[in-house]
């Protein structure tokens, strides 16, 4: 006898139609969206108890939009008073290190990487979650940072491929990335072949 399958993900048009509300503690529901950008594993239930974009989709522009959720009135207008906009972001990493570098006022980043540290401590006032491909860090209060700052350090082979930036405004970024010092050089051991293709200007080294 033949079992009728459905699609993985699918939903019954029933349950579609199930209001389900959001989380009212926003406090609780930071950890669980920082969680979920990173390990993609909430059931459709879950997930729809974090979206508070109504699009059906968790990243850090919901991250954002809750962070601001979370804030007293007193912190939120004092954030908005006093924030710069973004129109540049330059992210280093390298020296086993990465640092970030901004011209606004940042409110959260999401690190697309490879050989993520198991521990990732960032500076005071800042919280973190890492997985397997990714590293979130964000700040609940109103310790946004702007300038040149160093966010953590780590000890693995590590490799940044994407860097999404978002700050008070909440408009998406996406910073340049930059290789430093010894990384930079087992950077171009691992991938000689394409040398000729390298923008140089985009890469310095540091002893």
């Amino acid at each position: 006898m033949a079992f009728k399958t459905t699609p993985k993900g699918w939903i019954s048009p029933k349950y579609a139609r199930i209001r389900i509300n959001k989380i009212s503690d926003y406090s609780r529901a930071i950890p669980m969206i920082a969680g979920e950008i990173v390990n993609r594993n909430l059931s459709t239930h879950r997930r729809k108890t974090i979206d508070y974009l109504g699009n059906g989709i968790i990243n850090i522009k919901t991250l954002a939009k809750v962070l601001h959720l979370n804030h007293s009135r007193e912190i939120h207008d004092n954030i908005m008073n006093n924030h710069t906009d973004i129109s540049y972001v330059n992210l280093y990493y390298g020296n086993k290190e990465v640092r970030i570098e901004s011209n606004g006022s940042i409110m959260a980043i999401v690190l697309y990487c490879r050989n993520i540290p198991r521990l990732v401590s960032p500076f005071n006032g800042w919280k973190s979650i890492a997985g397997n491909n990714k590293i979130v860090l964000y700040t609940e209060g109103d310790n946004l940072i702007s300038g040149y700052i160093s966010l953590f350090r780590y000890q693995t082979s590590l490799r940044v491929l994407k860097a999404d930036i978002i700050g008070a405004e909440e408009k998406l970024h996406s910073a340049k990335i930059n290789i430093e010092g010894v990384d930079y050089w087992e950077y171009l051991k691992g991938n000689w072949e394409t040398m000729d293709s390298v923008h140089w200007n985009n890469y310095r080294a540091t002893f």
